[in-house]
């Protein structure tokens, strides 16, 4: 799968679809915190794991179990940011971003969560505080089509970009997204991507 395939097909969404998608990631929120119990275990939704939740080993922790499915995929029209400001020595943290270029393309795992599972993922992401749910119209590297929700960074981080340019993240969070990508099998041209961000000075 190279990058730049992912998505061919697909037709940007109107402010008008995008809106609603919006409203349903908050529907779904309310959702998974009022029912994720027994009960609901039979239903699935779909995430896209991008940053460090590409390695599929940290997911397990985050959401205390195995999820139900992961396979590489790319969802078109987004990107990979490091909108998510934090702390030093970690300054900033992953986010899927709408990307304003046709062709562009954000590479991740598809995961099937359980309800549960995905209440625990929001939970451990700090959503909607640090995060919210930005609904993704993902393709899979065997060429399936998938809605899937995905994290997008509140904050101030959108305005820094804006400002300064491209927020870089610390030497050891890189690190964690490559080898994750790594072991995850995403393509190739993502992996060279990813091998040419640089880190933030110091980091």
């Amino acid at each position: 799968h190279k990058e730049g395939e992912c998505g061919a097909h697909h037709s940007p969404a109107s402010p008008r679809a995008d809106a609603t998608m919006q409203s349903s990631a908050l529907a779904f929120l309310v959702v998974i915190t009022c029912h994720s119990s027994a009960a609901s275990t039979k239903a699935t939704v779909h995430y896209l794991g991008v940053g460090s939740n590409v390695d599929q080993s940290v997911m397990e922790r985050r959401i205390g179990s195995k999820p139900l499915s992961a396979e590489p995929a790319c969802a078109p029209d987004h990107r990979l940011a490091f909108t998510a400001i934090g702390t030093w020595p970690e300054p900033a943290f992953a986010s899927v971003e709408p990307s304003p270029y046709a062709g562009q393309e954000c590479h991740g795992v598809l995961y099937t969560l359980s309800l549960s599972q995905m209440a625990r993922l929001c939970v451990s992401e700090m959503v909607p505080a640090g995060y919210s749910l930005l609904p993704v119209r993902c393709e899979t590297y065997a060429g399936e089509r998938v809605g899937a929700f995905a994290l997008n960074a509140n904050g101030p981080g959108r305005a820094l970009e804006a400002i300064a340019g491209p927020i870089r993240p610390s030497r050891r969070y890189l690190e964690l997204i490559r080898e994750g990508a790594r072991k995850s099998g995403l393509a190739p041209s993502w992996l060279d991507r990813l091998a040419k961000l640089q880190p933030a000075p110091g980091t």
